[in-house]
């Protein structure tokens, strides 16, 4: 649906056209950035629009890329091109989030987002990933295969794709837990975080999470809270198992704890008893987190206010903040106005 007659249409394509001629950089990205914003279809100006990813501006080529997916399954093919190494790192990962927006006609992409898993740039590879999941069942096949591939990152990626991707991966399951023994205990622990997501049950994979919880390597057990986290509400019972790992000789490990509290929506006072130690660990990603977690009780954790308040004139600007907007949300007031 557009806006306006297809006269009024018809000016404001042609405007965009001529601005995308234009010599200078500027006129293209205002050309660029009405197509975007303006309700109408901007598919008469494909060409214009792919030829802006070979742009001699970066930020042209992104703004291109923003507008793209509002052309729909024509568009596929000029953003798999600008998901290639050839294009500035920023323009890639536009255009795998771009490719996401189109979810199922963007099919054709599944291969070049696959290689994109295996990617050193994790912000890449989490928009890979997030777009195999919003491209939804045509993709299992091709992430089951990459199961067998030899990259551990290219086998969590897919994994990961697939627990984002959640029911519709249904089909998946038999295949996933078939294939978990052989792989490495990261991508197991990945492996048990999707089970438990595709099905929509915990037990599918929340005690395997949590058996790794007395793991010698404190890599391992802040993997495995971090997945027990992603469960959310699904991990709720493992509060209790949870709470120990506030004391981890890891600061990483405490970290990790204090963010799953927020995810599971941890609510009890021994939780909150818990976490008051640890806003003055000497891990500052622990304070925050801590803070965080307290905020997300919300009244309930009253008893932390005094340290809250000492952490509003930390030097740590972004901890002082977080401090002052979880008091705030424990004293009941608005947090609108706090920044971070």
């Amino acid at each position: 649906m557009t806006n306006g007659s297809p006269a009024d249409q018809a000016v404001i394509l042609e405007d965009c056209r001529q601005k995308l001629h234009e010599t200078h950089n500027s006129m293209r990205l205002v050309g660029l950035a009405r197509l975007m914003l303006e309700d109408i279809d901007p598919s008469p100006l494909l060409n214009e629009i792919r030829s802006c990813l070979q742009d001699p501006e970066e930020s042209v080529r992104q703004v291109a890329v923003a507008v793209l997916p509002k052309v729909g399954r024509s568009a596929v093919d000029p953003l798999i091109s600008a998901t290639r190494t050839q294009q500035p790192l920023q323009v890639r990962i536009a255009a795998v989030a771009a490719l996401g927006r189109l979810k199922g006609e963007a099919q054709p992409a599944i291969e070049p987002l696959i290689e994109c898993l295996g990617d050193g740039e994790q912000n890449l590879r989490t928009n890979a990933i997030l777009s195999l999941s919003q491209i939804g069942e045509p993709a299992v096949p091709h992430l089951l295969a990459c199961l067998g591939a030899e990259q551990e990152n290219i086998q969590i990626g897919a994994i990961d794709a697939l627990g984002w991707m959640g029911p519709p991966a249904m089909a998946a399951v038999g295949s996933l837990k078939t294939a978990l023994p052989g792989l490495s205990l990261s991508a197991q622990l990945a492996g048990y975080a999707a089970l438990a997501k595709i099905t929509g049950d915990a037990a599918e994979g929340l005690p395997m999470l949590l058996a790794q919880l007395g793991h010698q390597d404190a890599p391992i057990r802040r993997i495995s809270i971090e997945r027990t986290g992603e469960l959310l509400s699904m991990a709720a019972d493992a509060l209790t198992v949870l709470l120990p790992c506030l004391l981890d000789p890891s600061s990483e490990v405490r970290a990790a704890t204090a963010l799953a509290l927020v995810r599971i929506k941890a609510q009890c006072d021994e939780a909150v008893e818990t976490l008051i130690p640890l806003l003055k660990d000497a891990h500052p990603e622990a304070r925050i987190n801590a803070a965080i977690a307290l905020a997300t009780i919300g009244p309930a954790a009253q008893t932390a206010l005094p340290d809250l308040n000492t952490l509003t004139n930390d030097p740590d600007k972004r901890l002082a903040g977080i401090a002052a907007a979880a008091i705030q949300r424990i004293e009941g007031q608005p947090t609108g106005g706090t920044g971070s």
